[in-house]
């Protein structure tokens, strides 16, 4: 009977594994293909927000009037797979209570890595996507810090803090579609993703009651490659 449930043990892990590596073998790398860009030179990379992207932490949904990225490719050449982006988030608000207040968004020098892959088959809906990590400085606060204020305009004080845990990695949430509409070609990543998010006011109700929240983001961004000389340049991803 010993032998019979260690024998039940082992073939459950050996099929766990065998999901986990099918679950691997169904995704591959994919490329940005940036035109105009040569062997030894290295892309550049911007984008922004299209229409309006929603942050949400325990009911309030904060929105900025302006978000953009701007960064670089992670290896030379037209065709690279893995791309750097610091983001920037302006005009930022949220109501609560029906009382606008302010929002500011701290990165500190915090960046977003975007690694392409692409679903088996090639034909299978939405076949492209992006790993995204949080990356941020070694030095410094190394963490991306939202700060809710009690006011529409006034930084005075602060209503709720939320710290977006670095390093960490969200896999295949994000999905990319070539949008030959644009002048010049770029790419749109939909954004559908959940993470956790530090609470600096556990127990405040309008900021959650727990010193780690899970925070959700919706929206679209706009990828475009950069040549050498920072001029946007027909992009897709493959």
């Amino acid at each position: 009977m010993r032998n019979l449930k260690v024998l039940g043990l082992a073939l459950v892990a050996s099929f766990a594994l065998s999901a986990v590596v099918a679950s691997a073998a169904s995704a591959e790398t994919a490329h940005f293909t940036v035109e105009g860009i040569g062997v030894g030179q290295t892309a550049g990379a911007a984008g922004g927000q299209v229409g309006t992207n929603t942050f949400t932490v325990n009911g309030l949904a904060l929105q900025c009037t302006t978000a953009t990225v701007t960064g670089k490719a992670l290896s030379t050449g037209p065709e690279p797979s893995t791309v750097t982006l610091e983001p920037k988030y302006e005009g930022c608000k949220v109501l609560v209570a029906g009382l606008t207040k302010l929002v500011t968004v701290t990165t500190n020098g915090c960046a977003y890595i975007f690694q392409a892959t692409k679903k088996t088959p090639v034909g299978a809906p939405k076949p492209f996507s992006a790993d995204l990590t949080i990356e941020c400085p070694k030095t410094g606060p190394e963490k991306i810090e939202i700060h809710v204020y009690s006011t529409a305009s006034s930084e005075g004080t602060t209503t709720c803090t939320y710290d977006v845990t670095p390093h960490q990695t969200i896999t295949g949430l994000i999905e990319l579609t070539n949008e030959p509409a644009a002048t010049p070609d770029d790419i749109l990543a939909h954004i559908n993703v959940s993470f956790p998010v530090h609470n600096t006011f556990p127990g405040v109700s309008v900021c959650g009651p727990n010193p780690i929240e899970t925070a959700t983001y919706h929206g679209t961004f706009t990828l475009q490659g950069l040549s050498a000389g920072g001029v946007p340049v027909h992009t897709t991803i493959s």
